[in-house]
């Protein structure tokens, strides 16, 4: 099969789909259906930049209309009643196995964002961290400004036998390249990590924790409805 252009691959999939579709999952189905081959570290990137410069430089003309952020739809698809609108969070992973990184001081932490991506190194991401005990339990929450090496010291520290796996939530863009943006674009960065980190924090009550989240606000308490 003739490989196509990102533009053609995604007028494919949204014809295919006949709804909005999120680009990280409309470059998830051309991957998977080899409409497109990829070199670059992030074609979901790559797609979504495709996708914005149509409706930018090609106005009524363009195939694609913004249903919310970063869902697409046809132009001749009607939409449907709601839309999905995306998070503060720029990239994640859940529960990565500690033993397929190799701790040193400045460890790297690898990732694709598909299987056929380039591999991009994830360590320096600034944002909030979950460590996993071998049940998959969350046994404690922090943040960083370098994820990475914050988790190469949680393997010294007295947290060292309690984990087996990770996950992080990153505020930091990864370009087309693999490289980390700085996070100056996003709004006061360290309160909306401090935030994140304290709402998982009184959610999920880690044990290893030893304070509770700082910036929740106030508790309240569930009253029962009079009506009942």
């Amino acid at each position: 099969m003739k490989k196509l252009s990102w533009k053609d691959a995604a007028l494919r999939v949204l014809t295919a789909a006949g709804e909005p579709l999120h680009y990280a999952e409309i470059t998830q189905r051309i991957l998977d259906d080899g409409l497109k081959a990829t070199a670059g570290a992030t074609p979901a990137d790559s797609l979504n930049a495709t996708i914005c410069v149509s409706i930018t430089n090609e106005g009524p003309s363009s195939p694609f209309v913004r249903h919310g952020r970063g869902v697409y739809r046809l132009r001749d698809t009607p939409p449907p009643a709601d839309s999905d609108v995306a998070g503060p969070m720029s990239a994640f992973g859940i529960h990565w196995q500690r033993d397929l990184v190799q701790w040193t001081a400045r460890p790297r932490l690898f990732g694709r964002q598909h299987a056929k991506a380039d591999r991009v190194d994830l360590a320096e991401q600034q944002g909030v961290y979950l460590l996993h005990g071998i049940r998959g339990d969350t046994v404690y929450v922090g943040q960083a400004k370098l994820i990475g090496r914050r988790l190469a010291q949680h393997t010294l520290d007295r947290l060292a036998n309690r984990w087996t796996y990770f996950s992080w939530f990153g505020i930091r863009a990864v370009d087309e390249n693999g490289k980390l943006a700085d996070s100056n674009g996003v709004a006061d960065p360290a309160m909306l990590v401090d935030a994140i980190e304290s709402v998982l924090i009184e959610a999920i009550e880690p044990r290893q924790n030893r304070q509770r989240g700082t910036s929740v606000g106030s508790e309240f308490i569930q009253a029962v409805d009079p009506r009942l």
